[in-house]
């Protein structure tokens, strides 16, 4: 709308006009410079820098030219992503962290997700939050911050402790394994775990700990090597290369490998034919090669480490002088 009148005004008073004109009819005012690096979330305090006025916000959010994320905090609705979620979060916030599986996807361990986690101590007891967030009042130590593409998150062995504490435990047992035999170090993933010892989840973050397998590649193979831990054999290496292959798990002293064998990795006849030539490789060099299957170690675990204890035993027997 125009006014008869605007060309006796000063440029000051035309800016205000434009700038109220644009809230009526959704243009004038643009999100501010700051969204372009916020991937499209932008603090009220930001808008207001940048010349827009209350009128102008409340007009914009009655007319859903602008939606408010978390109080505050806004963004143009065509453009909401996780990304944009993320980094609403932490404005709404400012004095809190990424953390789980949000800090986890920043550091590039998991895939994108939809839903932002976010620990802050000051955040509010009865705060209403949208589904997409999940509000966490846990301490964080100055140690365990950091900053991951430009966001607030938490420190990598403080992110998997989150999501060994509240993930059911084969998901967490998985990405424990996967984490550790690649990414993360056993001392420093223990020293975030002491210091949260008596959080919720902590007694399963222990077992976690206890019974990990780094590197093991299924289900099977993990639980194979966390049974033969628990029963003292602690040689076993998982994923180990020997010659130009790779073994589950291999005894380097004993020379002794055994494999787990599962439908979907040897189901066909090329890998059955590749298995028999591989194994027979390994033979010549002088390894001894025990096979189970991934059946045999879900439903029979016992008996399965029963036997490669019997095997450790008379390979031990030969060093004997």
């Amino acid at each position: 709308m125009s006014c008869p009148h605007a060309g006796l005004l000063s440029t000051e008073g035309r800016r205000r006009l434009a700038h109220q004109d644009g809230g009526r009819h959704g243009r004038g005012v643009p999100v501010p410079a700051a969204a372009e690096r916020q991937h499209g979330a932008f603090s009220r305090a930001q808008a207001l820098a940048e010349g827009a006025t209350a009128s102008t916000i409340s007009n914009r959010l009655r007319r859903q030219r602008w939606v408010a994320l978390l109080p505050r905090v806004y963004a143009e609705p065509s453009k909401v992503t996780p990304w944009t979620r993320a980094w609403a979060a932490v404005l709404w916030l400012p004095r809190g962290v990424l953390s789980g599986e949000t800090a986890l996807w920043l550091w590039d361990v998991l895939p994108r997700t939809d839903t932002i986690h976010l620990t802050a101590t000051d955040a509010p007891s009865r705060a209403r939050t949208p589904t997409w967030l999940r509000l966490h009042r846990q301490p964080i130590t100055s140690a365990e911050r950091s900053l991951a593409l430009g966001l607030p998150v938490v420190c990598l062995e403080r992110a998997l402790l989150d999501c060994m504490c509240s993930w059911p435990a084969r998901l967490a047992a998985e990405l424990v394994d996967a984490t550790l035999a690649s990414t993360v170090s056993r001392r420093a993933l223990l020293r975030s775990y002491h210091s949260q010892l008596g959080r919720r989840g902590s007694r399963q973050a222990g077992r976690l700990l206890a019974h990990a397998a780094p590197g093991a590649a299924s289900a099977p193979e993990r639980r194979l090597a966390s049974a033969l831990r628990r029963a003292g054999f602690t040689r076993f290496r998982r994923n180990a290369p020997v010659l130009q292959y790779r073994a589950d798990l291999l005894d380097p002293d004993l020379r002794l490998i055994i494999e787990v064998d599962g439908w979907s990795a040897h189901g066909d006849r090329i890998s059955f034919q590749h298995d028999r030539t591989r194994q027979n490789d390994l033979v010549r060099h002088g390894y001894v090669v025990l096979r189970f299957t991934a059946t045999e170690v879900l439903h029979r675990l016992p008996d399965v480490v029963a036997e490669i204890g019997s095997m450790v035993e008379r390979l031990e027997a030969r060093r004997l002088p």
